[in-house]
């Protein structure tokens, strides 16, 4: 909602989006299926508030859609370690690849959390009612965990305890399926292609939440690196 090519839609999708989960929650009463959403309906008469059923279909959408397709986006930008595809063009471990992406790229920024009791963090007291402002990026490069190599990308580190998907109560319900869309699309990648190449600057999100990209050039080739700038504006991946 803060970037301005984005922003004048804010209205529209504000007012549209109610009608839209409620288009899609009226069905699956009358027509459950094996999805979420049937799920959450058949719990909204036990657990759930209509306005928290809601709440989290627009939580699901927006988790399932920004942090996975930021976390693909920014892991092309590894085209500038061209040691790394090398690397999974001869080993495809493409499960240590995708927690490394994970990792290194932290797509979601921050999350905030209420203090409930009195607690000390790192010689800092907090109250409750104290807000803490959690960064992700910051824990997936500690230096405690990570050791020397923690500013660097490499898709064979391993073990790689990061916390790009939280932990404990908190941890992201859609972890494995960030998971797998990942490491399919840069086995397609690797597979029909074997190299990629970004041509071109990156046109970034104005988010303090996301770590997004609006455009980023791209060719797909299956010789080496392409380095030839393209000129004018490109959104979008095109085939070579």
């Amino acid at each position: 909602m803060a970037d301005p090519d984005f922003a004048h839609l804010q209205e529209t999708a504000l007012s549209e989006q109610p009608a839209y989960f409620e288009d899609i929650i009226a069905q699956r009463r009358t027509d459950p299926r094996d999805d979420l959403v049937s799920a959450l309906v058949e719990a909204e008469s036990d657990a759930l508030t209509a306005h928290e059923l809601h709440m989290l279909c627009y939580l699901l959408l927006g988790a399932g859609n920004e942090t996975i397709r930021n976390l693909i986006t920014r892991g092309l930008l590894a085209d500038a370690h061209p040691a790394q595809q090398e690397r999974l063009r001869e080993g495809r471990d493409l499960k240590l690849a995708v927690e490394e992406l994970l990792r290194w790229v932290s797509p979601l920024v921050h999350q905030a959390r209420t203090v409930t009791t009195d607690a000390e963090v790192a010689g800092c007291h907090l109250a409750p009612g104290d807000q803490v402002v959690m960064l992700y990026g910051a824990a997936n490069r500690d230096e405690r965990v990570f050791g020397e190599t923690t500013e660097e990308f490499d898709v064979t580190r391993d073990p790689n305890p990061h916390l790009a998907f939280g932990f404990g109560e908190h941890f992201c319900l859609g972890a494995a399926l960030a998971r797998v869309e990942a490491r399919v699309l840069f086995d397609e990648l690797v597979e029909r292609f074997g190299h990629w190449s970004v041509v071109g600057p990156d046109e970034r999100l104005c988010s303090t939440m996301i770590r997004g990209i609006k455009r980023l050039p791209v060719v797909l080739a299956p010789d080496r690196e392409v380095s030839r700038p393209l000129s004018g504006r490109v959104c979008g991946v095109r085939r070579r």
